[in-house]
C-alpha cells in the first residue's frame, strides 16, 4: 500500500506537469464552470461516461474546470475551535487523445486551523498542504465495451445522502459529519469493464489493493484519544492486501433503472478490537465478507422515487463491552440487512424537496431520517438550502442550513451552519452522544474557472 501510494503520487505529479505543458502548447483547450450538487450524486456523470463513443477524435483536447476557495469553519460547541481556516484548490478535467481518454480529479487544502489551535507540528505539516488525488484513470471504448484502468470512484447508490449500497468506494471521514458525501469519496486503483447488451449493462470490477476509510488522526478532537495504543494502525497501509471483485447488472428503461449488485470485499470502516483493556491497547481489523445489493429508481413527472437494499453476510461489525463501568470496543461478525427508501420532488414554486429514510439491522434496528429543501431566487443567483437529519430518534436531530449567492459567473460566496442535539443515547453506538458538541458555522468564497 505504501508503494502503491508512492507510485500513484509520482504518476499524479508527472501527469499534472504533462497537463500543464499540453495546456500551454495546444490551442484547443477549453474551460467550463464546475457545477456541484449539494449531496454529490454522481449518477449523471457516471452514465455519461459509460456510453461507448464510436467517433474517433483526431486531435488532443483538454477540458479543465475547478475552483479556488477561501474557507473558514469554526466549531461553536465543545471544544470551541477552528476546524478549517485557509485556501484550497480543486482541479477536475480530462485529456481526450485519439485512442484513449484520461480523466483526473484532485484537490489540495492549506488548513491553518491546526497551527492556530496549537495542535502540534505533526498536524500542521500534514495539512499544509493536504493534497488528495481522488481520480486518475484511463477510459477506452470499443464496440459495446468500455474499459477503465486507474484510480476511480465507483458510485452504486441511488440515495442523495443515506446511501446503503456504496460499499466499494472508501471515504475520507476526517471531519465526520461536517463533510458532505460527495466530497468524502476518494478513488482507489481498479479495473472496470462495462459491457452493453441492449438495455442491460454489465459492470465487472477488479480491485487489487483495496483502500479503507480515513478517520481523524489520533489526538485530534474528533479522533481517538492519545492514550489509546492501536498497535497495527499502520499495518493496512504497508502490507499486501487481498484483492476484491464485484459485479453490477443494471437495466435501463424509459421509467427508470434497476440494478443487482454482488461483491466480495473487506469492511471499509475501521473496526477496533481490544487487546488489553488495562493498557488501552487495540487492533484495527478489516476482513472479507459477501455483499448482495439492489437499487431502483422510478421517474414520475416531477418526482423521482428511489430505493436501495443490502445484505452483508458475516460482516465484521463494531460492538462494545462493559469493563469496570466503561465501554470498550470489541468486534463480531454478523449478518447485516440495510434498507433505504426516498423521493426527490422538484417544483418551480415550492422548490426542491428530498425525503430519505434508511434502516440497518444487526441485532436491533437503527435508522436515519432526512428531509432537505432547496430553492433558487433572483434569477438563480441566490440559493437557500436547509435540511434536518434524525439519528435513531426524533430527539436526536442534526440541522443544517446554507445560503449561497453568485456574485458573478465565476465568483460565489456561501454561509452555512450545522446544529446537532443528541438527547437520546444509543447503547450500540456510544459515540453518537459526542456529536452534540460539533455545532459549527462556516463561510467560504469560491472562484470558479
Amino acid at each position: 500500500m505504501k508503494n502503491q501510494a508512492s507510485f500513484i503520487k509520482t504518476i499524479s505529479i508527472y501527469s499534472l506537469l504533462a497537463f500543464v505543458m499540453v495546456f500551454l502548447s495546444h490551442s484547443s483547450t477549453s474551460f467550463a464552470s464546475e457545477d456541484e450538487f449539494d449531496f454529490g450524486v454522481e449518477g449523471n456523470e457516471e452514465s455519461e461516461e459509460k456510453t461507448p463513443s464510436l467517433n474517433k477524435r483526431p486531435s488532443f483536447k483538454i477540458d479543465i474546470n475547478g475552483n479556488i476557495t477561501l474557507k473558514s469553519s469554526r466549531q461553536i460547541g465543545s471544544p470551541n475551535r477552528w476546524n478549517y481556516l485557509g485556501p484550497s484548490i480543486k482541479l477536475k478535467g480530462s485529456l481526450n487523445a485519439p485512442l484513449v481518454l484520461l480523466k483526473f480529479d484532485g484537490d489540495s487544502e492549506f488548513n491553518f486551523a491546526f497551527k492556530i489551535e496549537k495542535d502540534g507540528e505533526t498536524f500542521s505539516k500534514k495539512h499544509l498542504p493536504k493534497s488528495r488525488l481522488r481520480e486518475l484513470y484511463l477510459q477506452k471504448s470499443f464496440g459495446k465495451n468500455t474499459v477503465y484502468v486507474g484510480k476511480k470512484i465507483v458510485v452504486w447508490g441511488k440515495a442523495d445522502a443515506l446511501v446503503v449500497t456504496d460499499v466499494l468506494t472508501p471515504k475520507d471521514n476526517s471531519l465526520l459529519l461536517l463533510t458532505d458525501i460527495e466530497k468524502s469519496r476518494t478513488g482507489q486503483l481498479l479495473l472496470e469493464w462495462d459491457f452493453y447488451l441492449k438495455n442491460i449493462e454489465f459492470s465487472l470490477y477488479a480491485i487489487p489493493f483495496p483502500l479503507y476509510n480515513i478517520y481523524p488522526e489520533q489526538g485530534h478532537p474528533y479522533g481517538i484519544p492519545k492514550n489509546y495504543n492501536v498497535k497495527n494502525k499502520d499495518e493496512f497501509s504497508k502490507k499486501e492486501q487481498n484483492s476484491e471483485a464485484a459485479l453490477r447488472i443494471n437495466y435501463e428503461s424509459d421509467w427508470g433503472s434497476t440494478a443487482l449488485l454482488f461483491a466480495s470485499i473487506h469492511n471499509r470502516e475501521a473496526v477496533l478490537d481490544t487487546i488489553n483493556a488495562f493498557d488501552l491497547s487495540f487492533e484495527e481489523k478489516h476482513e472479507r465478507y459477501f455483499f448482495l445489493g439492489f437499487t431502483m429508481d422510478i421517474a414520475l413527472k416531477k418526482m423521482l422515487l428511489k430505493t436501495e437494499a443490502a445484505y452483508e453476510k458475516e460482516k465484521l461489525t463494531q460492538t462494545y463491552a462493559q469493563f469496570f463501568g466503561q465501554q470498550i470496543p470489541t468486534s463480531m461478525k454478523k449478518d447485516v440487512i440495510s434498507l433505504m427508501g426516498g423521493a426527490d420532488y422538484n417544483h418551480n414554486l415550492w422548490g426542491n424537496w428530498i425525503l430519505e429514510f434508511s434502516g440497518s439491522k444487526t441485532e436491533t434496528w437503527s435508522h436515519l431520517l432526512l428531509i432537505n429543501w432547496s430553492k433558487s431566487f433572483l434569477n438563480e443567483d441566490l440559493k437557500l438550502n436547509a435540511g434536518i437529519t434524525f439519528y435513531d430518534s426524533l430527539k436526536n436531530p442534526s440541522f443544517n442550513a446554507s445560503s449561497s449567492y453568485r456574485i458573478s459567473d465565476s465568483l460565489e460566496t456561501t454561509l452555512g451552519c450545522t446544529l446537532i442535539d443528541i438527547q437520546k443515547s444509543n447503547d450500540s453506538n456510544p459515540m453518537l452522544s459526542q456529536l452534540s458538541g460539533m455545532d459549527q458555522v462556516s463561510l467560504e468564497v469560491k472562484y470558479l474557472f
